[in-house]
């Protein structure tokens, strides 16, 4: 019985030891300079919250509208940003269109889903 209790407060002494000298040590050094916060952090990853994504801003659609132009006020829509490219359609003076694309010759899109060209002489900004 006498060899139990001996060998039992043997254990006890190793496992106080062991905590002194291991554990005591970490619980100090990490009230000091948080050498403890960064003993155990180093195995955790690191959660970085990503940004919430921006809402668009609504920006108005640029209008172009026909002004004036040469043979009474018509301007021709054209299929490239040419004059020597084929007529798709003839605008009067106040048409609006869409500008997709500004330029010397601005791509437009005309009310019925038209898509073409008009130089920029002929366009004037507003709807």
């Amino acid at each position: 019985m006498r060899r139990v209790f001996v060998l039992l407060l043997t254990v006890i002494i190793l496992l106080g030891t062991f905590y002194a000298a291991f554990v005591g040590r970490s619980l100090q050094a990490g009230a000091g300079g948080g050498q403890r916060a960064a003993l155990f952090a180093a195995g955790r990853p690191t959660v970085t919250p990503s940004p919430l994504p921006l809402q668009a801003t609504p920006t108005a659609t640029p209008w172009c509208v026909i002004r004036s132009g040469m043979d009474g006020g018509r301007v021709n829509l054209r299929a490239c940003g040419s004059v020597s490219c084929p007529v798709l359609a003839v605008l009067t003076e106040g048409d609006a269109l869409e500008v997709i694309q500004p330029g010397v010759w601005v791509t437009v899109r005309t009310p019925d889903g038209l898509t073409g060209y008009v130089y920029v002489r002929y366009c004037q900004e507003g709807k």
